[in-house]
């Protein structure tokens, strides 16, 4: 390539990428951040113990829910079916919720406690929709900031992740009560 087709190249992918990123509208309605969001779910099995499993919020319908829980109470339909319908309790309740902080403007904030790497860390965040947070940023961004390896950023996202989760139920709970 000569000099001047090299300069006409670079200036069409100039303009298609500010054509993208500035132009193309960024409504955030149509991102829809409650069909990939991934919640745990905590049951309480009859013989005391706990089972916690992840559901993606799209895997809310009841059969969905059955077979997924199935695969671990396949000996008693009886236990089964009543995971199932805590599971299915939880969900719905996960839902209302999405539906009630959807276009909520308020500032939350959220105490975190994790360890890792020898250090327990306590902290609080500060945001404003709960539904567009994102756990795997900002779990590198707190590796980074207490400086832990890497490695440790999955870890501090799932478990900031789930912390964020519960502490947003809790309050949605009391707002409706």
């Amino acid at each position: 390539m000569t000099n001047k087709n090299l300069v006409i190249f670079n200036l069409f992918i100039s303009i298609v990428l500010i054509y993208f990123y500035y132009i193309t509208p960024m409504d955030n309605s149509i991102y829809d951040y409650t069909t990939s969001y991934l919640i745990p779910i905590k049951l309480v099995v009859p013989d005391g113990s706990t089972l916690v499993q992840d559901f993606f919020i799209y895997d809310t319908r009841e059969d969905n829910i059955e077979s997924i829980i199935g695969e671990y109470f396949e000996n008693s339909a009886a236990v089964k079916n009543e995971m199932v319908r805590q599971a299915y309790r939880q969900l719905e309740i996960f839902n209302d919720m999405i539906e009630y902080f959807k276009n909520d403007r308020k500032t939350y904030t959220v105490s975190i406690f994790f360890e890792a790497g020898g250090k327990k860390i306590r902290d609080s965040l500060k945001f404003c929709n709960f539904l567009k947070f994102e756990p795997e940023v900002l779990g590198l961004e707190l590796a980074e900031q207490y400086r832990l390896p890497v490695t440790f950023s999955k870890y501090i996202s799932f478990t900031i992740r789930n912390q964020i989760i519960e502490q947003m139920k809790k309050q949605y709970l009391d707002s409706i009560m």
